[in-house]
């Protein structure tokens, strides 16, 4: 690998890194006004100081832990300033992101890994629930086949892995 592509993926990471740092602390600053979510708020924000040291990984759970919560625990009212302000601030808001990396998944075809598994199984959650989406039935089908394609190939690395005598 060249010095140019480390520093242009180091760069990268760096600019995500920093997104993340960006909206994390856009969400804590708008529950800490809300007196219901205040307290919870204080203590997400004493773990989320910590994140300078978290891998990225861990700091992407963490946003998208969050994310989940908020669209599925946020009352409508706030729900509506929160991704209003999220688009303002970013140009994508709490579900537009996750619809973002799920047409990816599904362009793509393939579910990578575990994470993503998990992620999947959240956004057809979601999509159950999606009244505005014509199509969502469909994409349940779609990333549901999905779901069985990475669990049948789990499977067979297992096998592989552990061959019975």
């Amino acid at each position: 690998m060249s010095i140019n592509s480390t520093s242009t993926i180091m760069r990268k990471r760096s600019e995500e890194f920093l997104k993340l740092k960006a909206w994390g602390e856009t969400i804590l600053t708008f529950l800490s006004d809300i007196p219901y979510y205040a307290l919870e708020a204080k203590e997400w924000r004493n773990i989320f100081n910590e994140c300078d040291k978290w891998p990225m990984i861990s700091m992407r759970l963490f946003i998208g832990d969050t994310n989940e919560m908020l669209r599925d625990n946020l009352d409508q009212q706030n729900l509506i300033k929160l991704n209003r302000i999220l688009m303002e601030k970013f140009g994508e808001d709490l579900s537009s992101r996750m619809a973002k990396r799920m047409a990816g998944v599904l362009k793509r075809g393939k579910i990578r890994n575990d994470e993503e598994f998990v992620r999947v199984n959240e956004w057809i959650d979601h999509l159950l629930y999606d009244k505005d989406n014509p199509d969502a039935e469909q994409q349940i089908e779609q990333y549901n086949q999905l779901l069985r394609d990475y669990e049948e190939r789990a499977a067979r690395r297992l096998n592989k892995s552990n061959p019975r005598s």
